[in-house]
């Protein structure tokens, strides 16, 4: 139990095991309480949910060390939620001239960014650059109208995130980091093309696990058999 613990710590293989838990168990207690409370879903609800569990993590920050992953990353788990069941909020990040001001923005804040800063600057850059690029990807996939090769590429590996995340990691230490050292423009190339490689890798490794169900559940998750026994073949690609 120790050693599968380890895992998580850290940047080892399944660091972020912890916080999707966390996360999914704020989004059950929240599907919980609208099922009590007999709510519908609405824009200004789930944002006051969601923006006072970030809230409560920000509150709890001197108590207890390392919560700005946790809200750092929250703030994205939650945003895709949000702009999953609100249309409304898709079209505003799609208007031209919010996605004009977000690639004015992406473009200046990239060569702003400093991988290896952890300054409070420097993570607002990253949530500015990140939530910039979600607007531009966001437009330009659903504004095209020709099922293009890029487009597809795109939604597959958007549904098959879970099974980048669980290797990923793994390849990457394998890799090194030398690559971070270099100029900001030359970077971005290098890394794009090797982000490739490594996704197909990812991908390649999901399906050999895939030839045995119980290997897949362990390493994917998902149902394996019901309460009546008839055998289920678990479902991983989520999109995230």
């Amino acid at each position: 139990w120790g050693r599968l613990m380890d895992l998580t710590i850290g940047w080892s293989p399944w660091w972020f095991l912890k916080f999707v838990f966390l996360y999914y168990l704020v989004y059950a207690i929240a599907l919980g309480f609208r099922n009590v409370t007999r709510l519908k879903s609405n824009l200004v609800l789930d944002c006051a949910f969601y923006g006072a569990t970030l809230a409560a993590f920000v509150l709890l920050r001197a108590r207890m060390p390392g919560l700005d992953s946790y809200i750092l990353y929250g703030i994205f788990f939650f945003l895709g939620i949000i702009l999953a069941k609100h249309e409304v909020l898709r079209r505003l990040a799609m208007n031209k001239h919010v996605v004009f001001i977000c690639s004015a923005l992406f473009l200046i804040g990239i060569f702003k960014y400093d991988f290896h800063d952890r300054g409070n600057v420097n993570l607002l850059i990253k949530i500015v650059v990140s939530l910039s690029a979600i607007s531009i990807f966001l437009s330009g996939l659903t504004s095209s109208r020709v099922d293009s090769f890029l487009k597809s590429v795109l939604r597959r590996y958007g549904n098959g995130s879970l099974a980048v995340y669980v290797a990923h990691f793994s390849i990457l230490g394998i890799i090194g980091d030398e690559s971070l050292q270099m100029d900001s423009l030359l970077m971005i190339i290098l890394l794009v093309g090797l982000s490739i490689v490594i996704i197909e890798a990812c991908f390649l490794i999901k399906f050999l696990c895939c030839i045995s169900t119980h290997l897949k559940f362990l390493l994917y998750g998902g149902k394996i058999s019901t309460k009546f026994g008839a055998s289920v073949s678990p479902k991983i690609d989520t999109p995230v």
